[in-house]
């Protein structure tokens, strides 16, 4: 933002408030410690204990995410969440150190135990998640595709076969019947889908879009 600017101003005044809550310059000590990658993944829970009325009056209850920043320093990202420890504490929350395949996790938990979020740091990457089960499945499966190839862009993956799964799981009885019909004929789609995957490049005179939707594995070789 421009120096003096209103932008400026309130810029200031929000790294000022994070500075006195996590003991931490985020633009002078966490901004210049990023690489500028990032990656991002959201998906749906169990359903399978949800009522409808659960779900619409909470809906982000039943999602995870997880993402993670490229940091040139992975020592120096260490250092600053021991930082948080004291003001952790202070909100009566603990920090847990786990190992899943060998890697260090930090799981930050109040009293019940569910992990409020989750960090580990490898690779030069800085993760973070909301959910045990997804944070271990992220330790395990250190190999996973590069849609970009290791070159600058933009890249995004659905896995529908994952998101039919979730929404099978959901009990469906207690819905009105125009809901259970359109739940059905949204799964009958999604059940011939396996995953779209969007890859967009920066070029000199603009952006370069892929796009590849794939169909099941059954589906595609009758096609052939």
């Amino acid at each position: 933002a421009p120096p003096n600017s209103n932008e400026r101003r309130q810029l200031d005044a929000v790294f000022g408030r994070m500075k006195k809550d996590i003991a931490t310059d985020v633009e002078k000590e966490v901004l210049p410690l990023l690489s500028g990658q990032a990656a991002a993944a959201l998906g749906v829970g169990d359903l399978s204990k949800r009522s409808f009325a659960e779900l619409a009056g909470n809906p982000r209850g039943v999602l995870w995410t997880a993402f993670g920043l490229g940091v040139n320093d992975p020592k120096k990202a260490v250092e600053i969440e021991k930082r948080l420890d004291p003001g952790l504490t202070a909100r009566n929350l603990k920090v847990v150190d786990r190992k899943v395949a060998d890697i260090s996790v930090r799981s930050v938990q109040p009293a019940d135990g569910a992990p409020l979020v989750e960090t580990m740091i490898q690779n030069g990457a800085w993760l973070f998640s909301n959910e045990k089960v997804i944070t271990d499945l992220i330790a395990q499966n250190q190999a996973a595709p590069d849609l970009l190839k290791g070159k600058p862009g933009l890249a995004a993956e659905v896995r529908f076969r994952t998101l039919a799964k979730a929404v099978k799981s959901f009990r469906m009885g207690g819905l009105p019947v125009l809901y259970r019909s359109l739940l059905a004929k949204a799964l009958d789609v999604l059940n011939l889908l396996d995953t779209l995957r969007v890859v967009a490049r920066p070029t000199q005179d603009g952006l370069q879009f892929e796009a590849q939707l794939s169909l099941i594995p059954e589906l595609a070789a009758t096609s052939k």
